[in-house]
């Protein structure tokens, strides 16, 4: 399970010696020790996908498909994002999926789904 944790304490005004303050605030936010890759290939619709996964309080990168993958405890899953291209195109880009499968779960959209 992924989960963060967002946390505001807001303290009362520090008076200077005008009578005038700036409330402190701190932030103390959960170390994210989980993460989900997305691989692009070049969709348009990357940058909402990873919005998405943000929401929902899911930390996540998004690093170019050629890009070696580091398959580090705190990987919990790839991405595979769309492309402009279609598999059968001869310059298509290609990963290497299987090796990506036997170490976490992956989702593919659309050209990544193919």
């Amino acid at each position: 399970m992924i989960a963060v944790f967002f946390h505001v304490n807001v303290h009362p005004r520090q008076h200077n010696e005008n009578g005038g303050g700036i409330p402190k605030t701190l932030f103390n936010f959960a170390t994210m020790t989980e993460k989900i890759l997305i691989l692009d290939f070049g969709s348009q619709y990357t940058q909402l996908i990873a919005r998405a996964v943000r929401e929902a309080n899911v930390f996540c990168e998004i690093v170019p498909f050629h890009k070696p993958v580091q398959f580090e405890p705190s990987l919990k899953g790839i991405i595979l994002s769309g492309s402009p291209f279609s598999v059968n195109e001869e310059k298509a880009p290609d990963v290497n999926v299987e090796a990506f499968i036997e170490n976490v779960p992956v989702l593919g959209i659309c050209y990544g789904a193919q």
